[in-house]
């Protein structure tokens, strides 16, 4: 996936809870954009470039996310640190369904958007 233009893609606002699966550990997150190869987060965690991951989001169906990430930004924040990560996604998966092509992935995060939508959560475009 390296060689694709990341900004190409259509992103989507939403703001839902996640939780990020690492290689030791779990934390929690929101989700604040998603596209076909990807997803920003915004954490109270850095997590380092490289690290593969795994986003999960419990709606009535469990949504997965999994990449690795690609960037890390501190967020100034008064009420305390706050990181926003670029996580570039390998797999996406809704309902027991995995989507790894961008074909596959057009038609799941279109599911996945409904999904979100349907549980009452903000999506902007």
């Amino acid at each position: 996936m390296g060689q694709l233009d990341r900004r190409s893609f259509t992103r989507y606002q939403v703001r839902i809870g996640a939780e990020v699966i690492l290689p030791a550990c779990a934390l929690s997150a929101e989700i604040i954009e998603i596209s076909l190869i990807g997803v920003r987060i915004h954490a109270f965690q850095a997590i380092n470039p490289g690290t593969k991951v795994t986003v999960r989001i419990k709606l009535q169906e469990t949504i997965l996310f999994q990449g690795n990430v690609v960037w890390v930004l501190e967020d100034p924040d008064p009420c305390g640190r706050h990181y926003i990560i670029g996580i570039e996604t390998d797999v996406m998966e809704c309902a027991g369904i995995k989507a790894y092509g961008l074909a596959e992935r057009t038609e799941l995060l279109l599911e996945i958007l409904y999904n979100i939508k349907e549980q009452a959560v903000n999506i902007l475009t």
